[in-house]
Parts: C-alpha cells; sequence; structure tokens
C-alpha cells in the first residue's frame, strides 16, 4: 500500500529547489540587464538554471527524483531568500540576512539555527 503523506517531504524538496531556481533566473536577468555580467556569461547560467528546471518539473511531474542531478557537496542557501551561500561569510551577499551568530562562550561563528556550539559544545538557546 502506498503512503501519500511519504511522498510529500520530496515533492516540498523539489518545489522549493524550483522556487529557488526561478529566483536565481530573475538574478541573473537582473544583473545581465545592470550591465553586471557579461553575455557569455548569462548565456551559460541561464542555459544551466533551464535545464536543471527542467529536470526538476520533469521529476516533480513524474514523482521521482531520479532524473535530478545532485550535487556532490551540499549547496547552502540563506533562510531569509534562498540564494546560495558561501559557507564561510557572515551575511546573505542578496539580501543581507545574518547567516550566523558569536557563541557566547568561544566566540566561534555558529549558524542560526544550531543548537550546540560545534567548536566547544556548548548548548545555544535559540
Amino acid at each position: 500500500m502506498a503512503y501519500p503523506e511519504a511522498a510529500e517531504p520530496l515533492a516540498t524538496g523539489l518545489q522549493l529547489r524550483k522556487i529557488n531556481l526561478y529566483r536565481q533566473l530573475r538574478e541573473i536577468e537582473f544583473e545581465h540587464e545592470m550591465g553586471i555580467t557579461s553575455p557569455e556569461d548569462f548565456e551559460r547560467s541561464k542555459s544551466d538554471i533551464l535545464n536543471e528546471t527542467r529536470s526538476v518539473i520533469s521529476a516533480l511531474e513524474a514523482g521521482t527524483t531520479s532524473e535530478v542531478p545532485v550535487a556532490e557537496e551540499p549547496i547552502e542557501a540563506c533562510p531569509n531568500c534562498l540564494a546560495a551561500i558561501d559557507p564561510n561569510v557572515q551575511f546573505c551577499g542578496q539580501c543581507g540576512s545574518p547567516l550566523g551568530r558569536p557563541c557566547p562562550s568561544c566566540r566561534e561563528t555558529v549558524k542560526l539555527d544550531d543548537r550546540f556550539c560545534g567548536s566547544c559544545g556548548r548548548g545555544l538557546v535559540n
């Protein structure tokens, strides 16, 4: 017997991925219009995003992720705008949202949703 609720997290993840791809497409179009990116970079990026979007939409329609390429390393995203971020930065380069906070004990940067510091082990209040 199939359980529909088991497929929901998969669909939700793919739907979020599709939304993020649409945001990335709008962003590169804006950067192109502003003259920030070269025509060659714009066309390459646009093509890559559109190809990935087609794969995600196909997977959503088929109810599978087999056609969707998975990145070798997980890509971190801003919790506010879902833009891809460098894990070593403290603020999102797209929306400026804080991506971390200092541990009150050792002052190492911890993610906003961390419950414990990865450096000293101190429990964090969220």
